[in-house]
């Protein structure tokens, strides 16, 4: 039997040498070498500290926060349009005296209610939107969006009973609102109506009849929405139509197209029906009032609808 031979040195050198563990060479190795868990307690440790001294510097400066609300008087309001628009509609005397009155009030930057002092602003006349914010050290600055006039509006179900100088509007959003306006500026506006909350129906599609209304040089004067949601138009030279609930697009179309080959449209005061599947009728007050015999009518092809 043949036995095994020794290994030589060189051999058991190699052997020793490649089952040792190297040393580490700088800082970063030896980081490396931390086990995984005592790395996390660093991490956790050194998350407390800085919540700590976090929470150390809100309760000093909460601490400290009434002593300097005493010594942040209000001294300045300022107040300045919210759009690229200056300010053109509201009272500046209404506003000079609620600068002065907040002022004078003892109210500090601090302790402002700055929700409540946007309320008070909206009732303002024509301040349809504001927003406060604070300007340290002392001033109060005061955005105000003003309300843009579209109509007058009356309501369907009420008499109009509108006050010489403050009246019911329709702004460009279709919100209702009152404000001081001029009898002759008021005038100018169209007039608008319908049932409670349909200011911005009324609205939109007093909009859409504008353009096509303009193509045969008539403009809408006024427009009614009667409780049962039909629609009543008068423009700018007398004429009324009855649109009905339905179909209201295709009847001032045909109404456009008829305008011009049909004179008795053109009168000044006529009254027009629209509500049919095709055709229309004409009444003309001035003439029913002089003669009836004389009132004009287009006999429609269809019966009348809705």
């Amino acid at each position: 039997m043949v036995s095994p031979r020794p290994m030589n040195r060189q051999q058991a050198g190699v052997n020793v040498r490649s089952s040792r563990v190297a040393r580490p060479s700088n800082e970063s190795d030896t980081a490396a070498l931390i086990p995984l868990h005592r790395q996390r307690l660093v991490v956790i440790g050194a998350t407390l500290a800085a919540m700590l001294i976090a929470g150390l510097a809100v309760w000093l400066a909460l601490g400290a926060m009434p002593d300097i609300g005493k010594n942040l008087p209000i001294e300045r309001v300022v107040f300045v349009s919210a759009t690229t628009a200056p300010l053109a509609e509201v009272d500046g005397e209404e506003l000079k005296r609620f600068a002065a009155a907040l002022r004078t009030r003892g109210a500090t930057m601090l302790q402002v209610d700055l929700v409540s002092l946007a309320s008070l602003v909206k009732q303002v006349h024509w301040v349809r939107e504001v927003t406060i914010r604070r300007q340290f050290p002392s001033t109060i600055v005061i955005a105000i969006e003003e309300h843009k006039p579209a109509a007058r509006w009356l309501a369907t179900l009420n008499p109009e009973g509108e006050d010489a100088e403050v009246s019911t509007l329709v702004n460009s959003y279709g919100d209702i609102f009152k404000a001081a306006i001029a009898d002759e500026r008021r005038a100018l506006l169209p007039q608008l109506s319908g049932p409670d909350g349909s200011s911005i129906d009324v609205l939109t599609r007093y909009a859409s009849l504008v353009a096509p209304l303009k193509t045969i040089d008539r403009l809408p004067r006024t427009l009614v929405m009667t409780p049962r949601r039909a629609w009543q138009l008068t423009l700018d030279n007398g004429t009324s139509i009855e649109l009905g609930r339905t179909d209201v697009d295709e009847r001032i179309a045909r109404f456009i197209r008829t305008y011009h080959d049909l004179p008795p449209l053109q009168l000044a005061g006529a009254a027009v029906d629209m509500r049919y599947q095709s055709g229309l009728t004409i009444r003309n007050r001035a003439l029913v009032m002089s003669s009836p015999a004389k009132s004009v009518k287009t006999p429609p092809s269809r019966k009348r609808t809705a």
